[in-house]
C-alpha cells in the first residue's frame, strides 16, 4: 500500500486516481479510459465497469466491449477513495452529465501513451 500511495502522490493530482483504480479497482486502462460520471457511485465508493475504449496504433480509440462478459462489473472501493473519487470528478474529469472520468491533456479524451509519459 505504501508504493501504491507513493506512486500516486509522486503522479499527481489528474492522475492519481487512475493509480489507485489499477491497483485497488482492479480496472484495466482501457476500462479506465471508458469510465463516465455515470459510472461513478460516491455514496457506495465504486465505479461500474462496462465497456472499454482501447487505444489503436492510428491515435484513434476503439469503444466497445469489456475483454469478457465477466468483466462487466461494479468494483467496490476502499472508503478513503471517496475523497479522491469527489475531487476528480470536479477538478479533472469533463465536465457534462455523461463526461469521461479520465481526460487526456490538453482536454482530449485519455491517451494511454500520455499517462505512459508521466
Amino acid at each position: 500500500m505504501a508504493e501504491v500511495d507513493a506512486l500516486a502522490e509522486a503522479i499527481g493530482i489528474r492522475w492519481r486516481l487512475m493509480v489507485y483504480l489499477g491497483a485497488y479497482g482492479p480496472a484495466r486502462p482501457e476500462e479506465q479510459a471508458a469510465l463516465r460520471w455515470h459510472d461513478v457511485d460516491l455514496a457506495n465508493v465504486g465505479v461500474l465497469v462496462r465497456s472499454a475504449e482501447p487505444d489503436l496504433n492510428t491515435g484513434k480509440r476503439a469503444p466497445g466491449e469489456t475483454k469478457s462478459e465477466a468483466g462487466k462489473r461494479f468494483t467496490v472501493l476502499r472508503d478513503f477513495m471517496r475523497g479522491d473519487l469527489k475531487l476528480h470528478m470536479h477538478l479533472c474529469a469533463e465536465q457534462q452529465p455523461d463526461g469521461l472520468l479520465f481526460m487526456g491533456e490538453p482536454g482530449g479524451p485519455f491517451r494511454r501513451t500520455t499517462f505512459g509519459r508521466k
